[in-house]
């Protein structure tokens, strides 16, 4: 399962959050976006404690003003198991 961190950050401050989440090693990839969200990253959830991991490091992202996290509902979930 994947799980997507929707992040908004200070003005000026993406590229600094999009290259502290690109060395955490919980996460797989943290892009700059437009729109509502200034970054999105993916976390590939191994484990519940991998999950925790992630969520603790993507707290102290540099800037951080919001953090949303999106779960894959049920179907998605099974879909991928598969």
């Amino acid at each position: 399962m994947t799980v997507h961190l929707l992040l908004q950050i200070e003005p000026g401050r993406a590229a600094e959050a999009v290259d502290y989440l690109g060395s955490v090693p919980d996460v797989a990839d943290a892009v700059p976006t437009t729109g509502a969200y200034d970054v999105i990253a993916s976390v590939p959830v191994t484990s519940e404690a991998a999950l925790s991991r992630a969520l603790a490091a993507a707290r102290r992202t540099p800037g951080l003003f919001a953090l949303r996290v999106c779960l894959p509902t049920a179907r998605e979930a099974s879909r991928a198991a598969s």
